[in-house]
């Protein structure tokens, strides 16, 4: 009804349950229903901005970690199986949609990280995003119960990699603050944040995506 911000946690807000509060910030219209706190209802803060970095560093933080995982798809000839990429418009109104949100999301949130960088000089700002390139997370169907749980895996999987990229920048800034990273860990070839997935190659698994998949385009 106004358009404006709500910090919950902050005073003035920290009577709000962090329950609820995840709720109204996962509330993006069209998907899920406005949440109703305090006689009043709310929505996903990004609607307003993509990150509401300014509440932790109007306080002075001194490093902050930024994970945005809405980024836009970077459509080339095939992804990482070697399966053949049909160009966007093909997968009709809500792949389009999803990359037109994508993309405002996306541009928004460089214009904010730059004005960050300048007003706030004091403070590291470290951003964590996938792969533009990274199908597999694009055309994943994240209301499936099931495909939640490979996504979860390969997300982990893709961090590991590109905390492993960027251990030339990232070790240095983080050391400053105390922090170092586990290069063993990141290199470790057998750790996995879930043990019981089928094979990636079975075909069962492959039918289950491809529905996934079909479904994503369908609804």
């Amino acid at each position: 009804d106004t358009g404006e911000a709500a910090p919950f946690g902050r005073p003035g807000w920290d009577h709000v349950p962090i329950s609820r509060a995840i709720q109204a910030s996962a509330a993006l219209p069209g998907l899920f229903p406005p949440v109703l706190i305090d006689g009043k209802h709310f929505v996903d803060g990004a609607l307003k901005k993509t990150v509401h970095a300014t509440v932790a560093l109007d306080d002075g933080v001194d490093l902050l970690l930024c994970l945005n995982p809405l980024v836009p798809f970077h459509a080339e000839n095939h992804d990482a199986h070697g399966t053949r990429i049909p160009p966007l418009v093909k997968g009709g109104f809500p792949t389009v949609m999803s990359q037109t949100f994508r993309s405002m999301i996306h541009s928004r949130l460089a214009l904010g990280f730059k004005h960050y960088e300048r007003s706030y000089p004091n403070t590291d700002i470290v951003l964590i995003e996938p792969d533009q390139r990274d199908a597999e997370l694009f055309f994943a169907n994240t209301f499936s119960y099931r495909q939640r749980r490979e996504l979860a895996e390969h997300a982990y999987q893709q961090t590991r990699a590109l905390l492993r990229d960027r251990a030339g920048h990232l070790g240095p800034l983080l050391s400053r603050h105390g922090i170092a990273l586990d290069e063993r860990a990141l290199r470790d070839p057998t750790l996995h944040l879930l043990s019981d997935l089928p094979a990636k190659g079975s075909p069962v698994d492959r039918l289950n995506r491809s529905l996934d998949i079909l479904e994503h385009h369908l609804t």
